[in-house]
């Protein structure tokens, strides 16, 4: 799981970033690919019997799913003015 830094600006800062990031079109494929791959992972936990592995996959769907939502433009916004506070 990511974590957002607990130092205010330094999170406002960060969230501008991803804000920017959003309105990017090589960006928007990027996220694109990590929505298909977190559904892919996502697929695979179903199926998968080592323990190991789906602690492995679970991490990793996590962090995909964690940067897909701090790259959406609304949330960083929203995230950006609830900061600001």
């Amino acid at each position: 799981m990511l974590k957002l830094p607990q130092d205010t600006e330094e999170n406002i800062k960060l969230n501008y970033a991803f804000f920017n990031l959003s309105g990017n079109k090589d960006v928007a494929t990027i996220k694109e690919w990590l929505g298909k791959e977190s559904e892919r992972i996502s697929k695979g936990n179903n199926v998968q019997k080592d323990d190991t592995v789906f602690k492995w996959q679970q991490g990793s769907l996590q962090t995909l799913e964690d940067l897909l939502a701090y790259s959406d433009r609304d949330n960083a916004k929203i995230l950006i003015e609830k900061l600001k506070e």
